[in-house]
Order: C-alpha cells, then structure tokens, then sequence
C-alpha cells in the first residue's frame, strides 16, 4: 500500500515539478489563462483520482510503472488540451502559493464552474 500511495504522489509531483519555469512574483495571468488553469486542473485531478484507484489494485510494480506511465500521458494531455504547456500549467500552480489575488480568481473558477456542473 505504501508503494501504491507513493507512486501516486509521484505521478503528481512529476508534473508539478519536472521542467517548470519558476513563476516570477507579479506575473500576470490572464483571465483566458485562468479559465484554461481551471479546466486542466480539475481534469487531472480526476485523472489523479482514477490513477490512484487502479494503483491501489496493482499487482506489482512493473504494473504501477505501467499504469504511471499511461496517466502521466494522460495528464500531459488534459494540460495541453486546454492550450497550456506543462510548464504554464506548473507556473500557474507554483504562482498560487504566494500570489493571493491569482488564488482567489482560481478559486472563484472552480466553485463557479462545480456550481455550473463542468
């Protein structure tokens, strides 16, 4: 169980972290940027969510490499679908720790987008 819980925090973190531009303080982002943030993000959190399951029922860790593999794509996919690279994607995130007013226009997106049923 501990591999499977690490293996999903690896799928995550490899996206976070790997190949990023480090966001710099003040960086604007745009409202089309945010919509396209908020999308991605509440895609790969579902994609995290299926990947965690089927690890959770892998049978060994050739099978969680596999299955790591096939949802990193996945993730890669859900971030570019929506005209973002995976380094936009990482920046955005990583701004959203220090940058307040870029957390609440996320933050307002999501609820009005759960509210909105997407």
């Amino acid at each position: 169980m501990k591999l499977r819980t690490a293996a999903a925090t690896v799928v995550t973190a490899m996206f976070l972290t790997a190949g990023a531009a480090i966001a710099q303080q003040g960086q604007a982002v745009t409202d089309d940027k945010v919509q396209s943030y908020v999308v991605a993000y509440m895609n790969v959190q579902d994609i995290v969510r299926e990947y965690k399951s089927k690890a959770d029922e892998a049978k060994s860790d050739a099978e969680i490499e596999k299955l790591r593999s096939f949802y990193g794509n996945h993730i890669t996919e859900a971030v570019e679908s929506e005209d973002l690279t995976v380094d936009e994607y990482n920046s955005i995130t990583r701004q959203l720790e220090t940058d307040t007013e870029l957390r609440e226009r996320v933050t307002e997106k999501i609820i009005e987008m759960r509210q909105d049923g997407q």
